[in-house]
């Protein structure tokens, strides 16, 4: 059953839809002296008792007495913990299948990501699509796929691989084939322990420039 919340008055609407704004550009909330100034009030007092009234409300969760950095609307993740989740994650750069380590010693860059959108246990990186051999997949040349480090991937799951000094995204068919999801590219062979494929791990997620 969804719960019922009390109507806010005009001004109390108004504070509302300014915090609301303030944690979404900012990603944290305004100060007592920064809402004072926009709802034109002259001590923080008057922005205490109206905080108070949206917490009985059911607007906002409770908060230290005094503090507005603190305040969290009900329904959105807490800005701390938000924060916290959001890691670096390097890019990989250019390797060898002989040699993959180099392609994590040679970075690109690194990518900031919330990691509370994937699960599972491993190392993230990300690394750049090479071509577009998974487009029927919608997954282009140029995109950056987020990855978990896996040295024995399962059998049907998307992973991205070191062929020929290039780095593909493929679907792993087998123990030794790499297959595309686009016509025009060739199925990739390789016998166990051979170094000319490189298997770095499996793709949970893609990151794609608006160009």
């Amino acid at each position: 059953m969804a719960s019922v919340r009390i109507p806010l008055t005009e001004r109390q609407n108004q504070l509302l839809q300014f915090l609301r704004r303030k944690i979404q550009v900012d990603g944290f909330p305004p100060t007592m002296h920064e809402i004072c100034a926009e709802l034109s009030l002259k001590s923080t007092n008057g922005v205490s008792q109206m905080l108070q009234a949206l917490e009985k409300k059911g607007y906002i969760k409770p908060r230290t007495k005094g503090a507005s950095r603190g305040i969290q609307l009900l329904g959105q993740q807490p800005v701390q913990q938000a924060q916290a989740a959001v890691k670096n994650v390097v890019i990989i750069g250019e390797g060898t299948a002989s040699e993959p380590l180099t392609a994590f010693l040679n970075p690109r860059g690194q990518l900031a990501v919330d990691t509370s959108y994937f699960t599972g246990e491993g190392q993230l990186f990300a690394a750049e699509v090479s071509d577009d051999g998974m487009s029927a997949e919608h997954i282009l040349a140029g995109d950056l796929v987020i990855c978990v480090k896996k040295d024995k991937p399962k059998v049907g799951s998307l992973v991205v691989a070191i062929y020929q000094e290039s780095t593909l995204v493929r679907r792993l068919a087998g123990a030794g084939e790499l297959h595309p999801a686009s016509k025009g590219f060739q199925k990739v062979t390789f016998a166990v322990g051979d170094d000319s494929v490189a298997i770095l791990g499996n793709v949970i997620g893609v990151v794609r420039k608006i160009r």
